[in-house]
Order: C-alpha cells, then structure tokens, then sequence
C-alpha cells in the first residue's frame, strides 16, 4: 500500500501518521506523481497532518520505554571537500541551500548517515540518507507545514542532478517519535558514522519495548509484491510516473530507475535480517558477518551479485533511465524471480533463529 493512501482513512496511531508524514515530505509524492494537484494535495494533507498531530499529542507515552542517547559528529565543510571535490562540492552547495531557507526553523536534528557520512559513497550510486526530526512547532502550523514542503521541492530537483535516481526523500520523525521510538525507526546503529549540519549534538531517545517485527514485516510485504509482480509481469514498487517494471528484466527498457529501487533493497537485506533478529548493526558492517553466518549459496551470490553493480557503478554512463546490458549480465535477467527467492529464504531463516531463541530462553 503506498502511504499516500492512509490519507483517506480515519484510523490514526504513531505509526500511521509517521508514514503520512513520510509521504507529505518524499521526493516521489512532491515530483514523480501528476503535477496538476500539488498545490491542492499540498494544502489539503497540510490540514491532516496538522489535526492528527495535535490528537496524537495528547496522547500519554509509555513510561517503561528505555531510555539512550547518541552523540553525532558536526559537519566538517573543510574536511568534508577534501577527498572528492567533484561530488562533495555538489552536496555542500545543497547544504548551503537549506542553510539559507532557514532550515532551523523547522526541523530540531538534521543528520547525513549512510555512505556520504562514512566516505565509501559510489559517485552516482549512493543516494542522499537522513535522518531528520521535525519540530513541535512545525506540525502545529500548517502555515509551516506547506512552507517546508515547498523548500524541499526545489532541494529535490537540485538533489538529482547529484543523485540522478535518488528514489526517497529526507527521512522525518517528530519530536514525539523520539520520546517513543517504535521498532521499525531508524536503527540508532545507522548513526554511528553520521553527521549533523547543524553541530555536533546528542539526540535522545525512549525506545519502546515491542514484539512488533518491522523488518521482518518489511520482507514479507516485499515477498508478496514479487510473487504478484512474477504472475502480472509487472512490479507495483517504486513506478515511475506511473511505469512499472517489467518482469523479466529486459535490456534498453526506460526502467532503471524501477530497478535501482529494488536493487538497493535488497542490499539492505542484510541490516533487515540483523534487525528482524534483535541484533541491530551498522550497514557498512553487516555484509561479511552477514556472508559468515548465512549458509546458503544462492542468497550470497545474489547479495554479491547486487554489490558488483554497486561497485561498478560509477564506470558506467547511462542513457536517460534505460538498463543496460552490463547491468543484466551482472544480475541476471531473472533477478526479479531469483530476489524472491532469496527473500521467501531469508523470511524462513529469520523465523527459525527467532523460534529458536524464544524456546531456549524460556
């Protein structure tokens, strides 16, 4: 179910309005979908988000949530410039966009996590990772709800120039969030590495004790668009102006962009299987004890596989949104079908370790 539709219902819960909020502010609600109802769309879930926000604040927190905090590094400019300046100078001048839109004003914590922040980014491939906290005073305002979407319209279309199949938007919390850290956020383990544009500052957080599987929900809710996308031939995931993917990939389609979503999951499959074990860690860290625990040859070489093109990424040029054909002989064009079943697999893992841990702990 794409987000945008827990806009026309009227259940409302944390988890609910994260995913609203998530869609107001993503890059595919504001420029991939028609552009004829923006200003409306815009100014009518202003006026949703706004009411639900003000009933869930109402709302009493759970007391038993465990409390921690991370300190995040300040951005460096001068530092930051020092390695690349080709592809580091193009996101200093999206920092200094932001910078002079009074970004502050909106949003409390505004960290970079993901390759950019750890230096092992891949020019063209890694894509922009945030993990952004929006003020009370935001979302009691619907004046300042519209305004922030506005802003991150025109930083969106200055973002793909440097991330040209940048497929997600920031990634928004709410003050509120943190004071109940639902499983599913963020893993704080994501942050080890990242950096804050406004300053070196701690970030605290009462995490809620749930039995709730996000990850593992994420995996079985992509299983079930494989296998409908392998029976249709098309995949309802991340479409592009309306374009599904084609299943079986096939070479010189305008689809890459359909295809660079999904490949990117499935590199995140990894952080998901530690996650949905209760065993959290950093991305950058998860692929080789990821490759020593998981005995199953089919499920490493295709993670392996996805790596290459990741790899190799920046060799390459592309024409406009088509695959090419290096891309397919890396992954295969059954790389759809084989993705699910490396994930019906990975589904099966996963519940076996946790039935496991739950006998031997009772």
């Amino acid at each position: 179910m794409l987000y945008k539709y827990y806009f026309s219902k009227s259940k409302i819960n944390q988890e609910i309005f994260n995913k609203k909020l998530n869609w107001y502010y993503d890059i595919k609600s504001i420029l991939y979908q028609e552009k004829n109802n923006y200003k409306k769309e815009t100014i009518d879930n202003a006026k949703i988000i706004n009411k639900d926000y003000l009933k869930l604040k109402t709302k009493i927190f759970n007391k038993k949530n465990r409390s921690s905090k991370i300190i995040v590094k300040s951005f460096n400019k001068s530092r930051f410039q020092k390695k690349d300046n080709k592809f580091k100078k193009k996101y200093t001048k999206l920092f200094n966009y932001l910078e002079k839109q009074q970004i502050r004003k909106f949003i409390k914590h505004f960290c970079v996590h993901g390759s950019i922040a750890s230096d092992d980014y891949i020019y063209g491939w890694s894509d922009f990772d945030t993990f952004i906290v929006l003020k009370d005073s935001l979302l009691s305002n619907r004046i300042s709800i519209i305004k922030l979407r506005n802003i991150l319209r025109k930083f969106y279309k200055k973002l793909l120039k440097v991330s040209y199949f940048q497929h997600h938007g920031l990634i928004v919390y709410t003050e509120s969030d943190l004071k109940n850290y639902l499983k599913g956020y963020l893993p704080k383990e994501a942050l080890e590495k990242s950096f804050s544009l406004f300053g070196k500052e701690t970030i605290s957080f009462k995490e809620i004790y749930s039995n709730t599987n996000l990850s593992l929900k994420s995996l079985e809710d992509r299983k079930k668009y494989l296998k409908n996308g392998i029976i249709t031939k098309l995949y309802d995931h991340h479409a592009y102006k309306g374009k599904k993917l084609e299943i079986p990939l096939k070479e010189g389609k305008n689809q890459m962009y359909q295809l660079f979503c999904h490949l990117g999951y499935m590199l995140n499959i990894p952080i998901l299987y530690f996650d949905a074990t209760k065993r959290s860690i950093h991305k950058k860290k998860s692929f080789r004890k990821f490759y020593s625990e998981i005995n199953d040859e089919q499920i490493i070489d295709l993670i392996k596989n996805t790596e290459k093109v990741r790899k190799n990424w920046s060799k390459h040029k592309f024409i406009n949104k088509k695959i090419p054909i290096w891309v397919l002989e890396l992954i295969g064009k059954d790389y759809m079908e084989k993705s699910y079943e490396v994930i019906k697999k990975i589904i099966k893992i996963i519940k076996l370790k946790n039935s496991y841990k739950y006998h031997a702990n009772r």
